[in-house]
């Protein structure tokens, strides 16, 4: 498995940073379901819960399709 430039200067960003335990991951996947809520890809944004493996009907996909519905209505 082979890194690009990018990649490594975005590790070596994470890891230098001063706060320990922040999930770097759980902060894109927000970013990500934000910017589809947006947009208002309905479908892109449940496939993207799917794949951070966020089941229909649990709290966390209830909780996410709120944020959705939020995001659309203040568009």
């Amino acid at each position: 498995m082979t890194f690009n430039d990018d990649e490594i200067r975005q590790h070596v960003r994470q890891t230098a940073g001063k706060r320990k335990n922040v999930d770097y991951d759980r902060q894109k996947l927000m970013a990500d379901l934000k910017s589809l809520a947006l947009r208002g890809d309905e479908q892109a944004f449940d496939q993207k819960l799917a794949e951070a493996d966020i089941r229909v009907d649990t709290p966390q996909w209830r909780e996410a399709k709120r944020a959705y519905q939020a995001f659309r209505q203040s568009r």
